[in-house]
């Protein structure tokens, strides 16, 4: 057998490293040939250089365990997101709130997408009321910023912004998305109206930010994620031929920032201002924030 470290052959990089190791298959056939579990020196051959040093590897180490942050520190445990158990918990906490509210939906006590997105904002905040894990505490507030009238909503063509703000001792950011909330089975398609006032909505959100969607309500598939970008490009009239998310993917995609605005920082009414006078009726904030007096 040989023992090979590839070092990669790009110019700067440490050449491969082999060294041939012949290896007696027992006890007695080692006593014979003297082998002393070192390669000999007719049987070792180096090539040019050594193998990186160890420190190296360390580096190497922490930067692939960074993984989906990107972000390299001195100390394993520094970051969040660093902790994918950590990401993947409260996505999965807002997945299943938001489903236990939906139950609403399923079971016929509310009808209509407005009622449906306030009974499952209003469950993700009972359920981060005051949330811990992992010394990190998760805080979601919901507010409305309109009288939510169906014209107003039609007019903007949104009717729900979230916003993620994470304050941490070695990581920060905020930033924000909107969506707008549509009902749908994957066997019927919208009416060729209904999809034009959808591809419209779309559209007054994609001139604000490419952080748009549509969250979609079906009786047989739950809460599922398309991005409007997607919808503006289809020429079905059934959304469920495009790809879509789960809600906790969505989540988990939003806190690791692969989604997310920076200009839709705030809950305060005047970032929406800014964007062009943009109005949207339901605001979701998610915080992560250290405890008290850490």
């Amino acid at each position: 057998p040989v023992a090979c470290n590839f070092g990669g052959g790009s110019p700067g990089l440490a050449p491969l490293s082999c060294v041939d190791i012949t290896v007696p298959r027992s006890g007695v056939a080692a006593r014979r040939q003297g082998y002393t579990g070192q390669p000999s020196a007719s049987r070792s051959r180096i090539l040019e250089r050594r193998a990186p040093p160890r420190k190296n590897l360390r580096f190497a180490e922490r930067f692939c365990a960074a993984g989906r942050s990107g972000v390299v520190t001195q100390q394993r445990e520094a970051t969040m997101l660093e902790r994918y158990s950590t990401v993947r918990y409260v996505a999965r906490e807002i997945s299943e709130a938001a489903n236990g509210a939906f139950c609403a939906y399923a079971k016929g006590r509310v009808k209509q997408e407005p009622q449906i997105t306030d009974r499952i904002l209003g469950a993700i905040d009972d359920r981060f009321r005051t949330r811990m894990f992992k010394g990190i505490v998760w805080c979601a507030n919901t507010l409305r910023t309109g009288p939510g009238s169906a014209a107003e909503e039609k007019r903007h063509g949104a009717d729900l912004m979230g916003v993620l703000d994470i304050c941490l001792p070695n990581y920060k950011t905020k930033k924000g998305f909107l969506a707008q909330a549509k009902k749908a089975e994957p066997n019927s398609r919208f009416s060729q109206r209904a999809w034009n006032d959808l591809i419209s909505q779309c559209e007054k959100m994609i001139e604000r930010t490419p952080d748009s969607f549509v969250f979609v309500y079906s009786l047989s598939q739950g809460i599922r994620i398309f991005p409007a970008v997607s919808v503006l490009g289809s020429t079905s009239i059934n959304i469920f031929d495009l790809y879509h998310h789960s809600l906790q993917s969505f989540f988990e995609n939003h806190i690791e920032c692969f989604i997310g605005d920076p200009r839709l920082s705030s809950p305060d009414i005047d970032i929406l201002d800014a964007l062009a006078g943009f109005s949207v009726e339901r605001v979701l904030h998610l915080t992560a924030r250290m405890p008290e007096g850490r």
